[in-house]
């Protein structure tokens, strides 16, 4: 998807319920629209149109993708919501409903200038267009959830790139369904740089193309200058020190032989987590307070003992005074006034 930010048109789409703002996404597969409806609220309206037979397969494609994809887009909270599916055949298109990606430098404030927050177009509000390590590593998990949501209900997205995730809410989701097909699919499409050498159409074609993103992520560098490495990971640092870790699990992902990879996206995920840097001295501090927690509780628990085995003992040791008592010698009595 190629963003806009463009002044509505005179004669915008008409969907009912919804009044219809600003274009905010153009492609080949139709437009993109930031709508609001009747409660106030913003959604992203993606308006497929049927304009001759040349653009029929295109038409079609994007349709079948809604169909596979819809009814789990609910189940996984990092697939994009589809909340309305409609069809305006009179007026020659289809249009469906989903969620409105965060803008780029208000979160979820939509404001005039509003600017879809895409992973393209926040690498390119970047100095340099990268972010940090540990950053791309969080971003990377999420992107791989999204596709490990979409591979373990034998589906597969096909065109993975940094255009097609958007941030919802503060996390990053796949976008574009039109491309989105049952696994195995022959159809061939893609994005040149992230397209797999073997072409679309199973689960580790997808993990190619985001290990290609992560690889823009992290060294700022075009997807075409793979495998090259800018000169600061050679350096003695933290941040050279964790891109090492994070290299190791692009190549895998990035290789050219599909059979080298990760082979779903729930692979990679878990290669991810594995090279997170965890907060150690967070972890110490609570570790530290709930044992100090631990060690009062346990004294208390002694002491109660001690008390107890104490007051038993000086009961024993009344009883056996009475025993011990000389026979005939009456016990004496205690008087109560």
């Amino acid at each position: 998807m190629d963003e806009k930010n463009v002044s509505v048109p005179l004669q915008p789409p008409e969907i009912p319920d919804y009044e219809l703002i600003l274009l905010i996404g153009e492609g080949g597969f139709g437009q993109i629209w930031m709508g609001r409806d009747v409660l106030g609220l913003h959604r992203a309206i993606k308006v497929i149109r049927y304009e001759n037979s040349s653009s029929l397969e295109s038409y079609q494609a994007e349709y079948h993708g809604l169909r596979h994809y819809a009814p789990f887009s609910r189940k996984y909270e990092g697939l994009i919501e589809i909340h309305h599916v409609g069809i305006r055949e009179q007026d020659g298109f289809y249009y469906y409903v989903m969620d409105l990606a965060d803008d780029l430098y208000l979160g979820d404030q939509v404001a005039p200038n509003y600017q879809p927050k895409t992973m393209r177009s926040y690498l390119d509000s970047h100095e340099g267009r990268r972010i940090p390590v540990q950053e791309a590593i969080q971003i990377g998990i999420e992107a791989s959830e999204s596709l490990s949501y979409l591979h373990s209900e034998n589906l597969v997205h096909r065109d993975v790139k940094p255009e097609n995730f958007l941030c919802i809410n503060g996390k990053w989701k796949l976008a574009d369904l039109g491309f989105v097909s049952t696994r195995g699919g022959k159809t061939y499409v893609g994005s040149l740089g992230y397209i797999a050498p073997e072409g679309p159409g199973n689960p580790s074609a997808d993990v190619h193309g985001l290990g290609k993103i992560l690889y823009e992520m992290v060294t700022g560098n075009e997807v075409a200058n793979f495998p090259e490495c800018p000169s600061w990971v050679f350096d003695a640092s933290d941040e050279a020190d964790l891109f090492k870790a994070l290299n190791n699990v692009i190549l895998k992902a990035a290789d050219p032989i599909a059979q080298n990879r990760q082979q779903s996206g729930q692979e990679l995920l878990a290669d991810l987590n594995s090279i997170l840097p965890r907060e150690q001295t967070d972890i110490s501090v609570a570790q530290g307070k709930h044992d100090w927690g631990r060690y009062v509780y346990a004294l208390l628990a002694l002491l109660l003992v001690l008390s107890v085995m104490i007051y038993i003992r000086m009961i024993d040791q009344a009883l056996a005074e009475t025993i011990d008592a000389p026979t005939g010698q009456p016990i004496k009595a205690v008087e109560i006034d």
